[in-house]
């Protein structure tokens, strides 16, 4: 049972909650995935759990999006009328609460609660005081009424939603059900990896796996103690449905059999590592004090799940100059940003002055919350666009999100440079990716005749960026217009072309000609 509208109750004061909660997982799942339980996709039309929660004489309905396990309200008076979280309005005849159903995005229930995750308790008192003051509060958002009620609703949230998603969470809350106790700091960091997790277990070697098969792309170790499929079983009570899709080319037809399994494996690995993951793509100037240029410092960085990635760090003393419609000089991250769960991409820029106090060029964050895209799904795959103001200017940082995609480290290897040794390398490199049909260019190495860098025959040329996303159906494209000065004579083209890389688990290298030169390209898709 999945699909469709579903009421159940839960009498708090008769009936056992982790019968209650194992019921949940049994409604909600939609199929199976290493003997967990898991949702419906997150496409199908919109299907409502409503859980009649019943303590003493009160009784209210919860309602929860059973695709994706997220409180969207509540009624107190049997589904006449229903209150609902500011950031949806998908209850017909709602009325809005003022704050969001969100842990980071807004004015949360968190923040009108007056208590966060870590420090609410959890238990069978606490239950009956959240229902109790739902159903006595005939206006939740009147000022005498909206801590409490918020409270209540992270208390639900919390003992229902996150507990049906994990079963470390239920485990807690069954040993403290009489006593209380607040979540772990890690089971509250565990919540926001519901779709990472999720994610890995159904990508995890299908059709063969034992329970020490590691989960794809998940970090070992790792602070959660997390990374292999019989750790997730353990973890995880239900999960979120992921598509599994490759763009593979298909096995030609005159291959043995052999060859034939051994494609189906690699098809398989390639299916196993294609993920959500985030593009940073760039960060452009608007208005740097009013100045043209102006001296450009500070940083960019993208916390999700797994931690914090920088992408841009610049010291006062190592500004850049940088004037309107200047991109900041990226070097990051260094590693894979993930997409499947909440991110916040956090700015704060400078403009260094040398006789003045600095100027607050750009501050503040982007925050991506799949509570709120994952109604519609339409910012995936696309380039976004938000603009970061400060008190004396302001930039657009441009990002996507694309949901089927490898990450991808490249190398750049010079072969020949007018058979110098060093040879003293200008010119750029560029990785074109293609999204909706729309292209974009990240510099990965950018320098002036002037600026050049002496490199020798059969090492690397030194890219300011080498970790980027390779969307799964389109590969990455690599440009090189790549040049050796001299001093007493034109200098010579090494190497100017493009090699196209599809998007593959494992590394491919092709190499790129110029007149008097030669460079090799490697990418290494995980």
């Amino acid at each position: 049972m999945a699909g469709g509208h579903t009421t159940i109750a839960f009498n708090v004061d008769e009936d056992d909650y982790q019968t209650f909660i194992q019921s949940l997982r049994s409604i909600l799942s939609y199929s199976i995935s290493h003997d967990i339980n898991v949702l419906m996709p997150q496409t199908q039309p919109l299907s409502w759990l409503d859980i009649r929660l019943i303590s003493e004489d009160f009784t209210i309905i919860l309602r929860i999006d059973k695709r994706n396990l997220y409180v969207r309200g509540y009624s107190r008076d049997d589904g006449a009328t229903f209150w609902e979280f500011k950031d949806s309005s998908l209850i017909p005849g709602s009325s809005p609460l003022t704050y969001t159903g969100s842990y980071v995005d807004g004015v949360t229930l968190i923040d009108v609660a007056n208590v966060n995750r870590e420090n609410v308790q959890l238990g069978f008192s606490n239950l009956r005081t959240a229902i109790r003051n739902l159903a006595t509060n005939e206006d939740p958002n009147q000022k005498d009424a909206s801590e409490a009620c918020a409270r209540a609703l992270l208390i639900l949230t919390q003992m229902i939603a996150e507990s049906t998603r994990f079963q470390l969470i239920t485990s807690h809350i069954v040993t403290n059900w009489y006593n209380s106790a607040s979540l772990t700091w890690q089971l509250v960091e565990l919540q926001q990896g519901f779709d990472d997790f999720s994610s890995a277990v159904q990508r995890a070697d299908l059709p063969y796996w034992t329970n020490n098969t590691p989960l794809p792309n998940v970090p070992y170790p790792n602070r959660f103690d997390i990374w292999t499929v019989g750790q997730a079983i353990a973890a995880l009570g239900i999960l979120l449905y992921v598509p599994r899709t490759s763009n593979r080319m298909k096995r030609q037809t005159d291959v043995d059999a052999s060859n034939a399994r051994n494609t189906d494996t690699a098809t398989d690995t390639n299916v196993s590592y294609v993920r959500t993951l985030v593009s940073i793509e760039y960060v452009r100037v608007n208005n740097i004090d009013g100045e043209d240029p102006g001296d450009l410092y500070g940083t960019v960085k993208v916390k999700d799940f797994w931690g914090l990635h920088t992408v841009y760090d610049r010291s006062s003393s190592d500004y850049e100059s940088k004037g309107p419609g200047g991109f900041a000089t990226l070097t990051g991250p260094s590693t894979a940003i993930s997409g499947g769960g909440v991110f916040v991409i956090n700015v704060s820029l400078w403009d260094h002055d040398s006789l003045s106090p600095d100027d607050e060029i750009a501050q503040g964050n982007i925050v991506w919350e799949p509570r709120n895209e994952n109604l519609t799904f339409a910012n995936y795959d696309k380039r976004l666009e938000k603009v970061v103001y400060g008190k004396n200017g302001n930039v657009t940082v441009g990002y996507s999100v694309v949901r089927q995609a490898l990450n991808a480290t490249i190398e750049v290897l010079l072969i020949n440079g007018d058979k110098e040794s060093p040879a003293d390398v200008y010119g750029t490199i560029k990785a074109l990716q293609d999204l909706g049909g729309s292209s974009t260019s990240l510099t990965l190495f950018e320098k002036s005749s002037d600026k050049y860098v002496e490199v020798r025959p059969h090492h690397s040329i030194p890219l300011t960026r080498s970790v980027v996303v390779a969307p799964a159906s389109t590969g990455l494209t690599i440009t090189t217009d790549l040049w050796d000065h001299d001093t007493v004579s034109p200098d010579d083209q090494i190497a100017q072309g493009s090699a196209h890389f599809d998007a593959l688990v494992g590394t491919q290298t092709k190499s790129i000609y110029g007149e008097y030169g030669e460079v090799q390209v490697s990418i290494t898709c995980e």
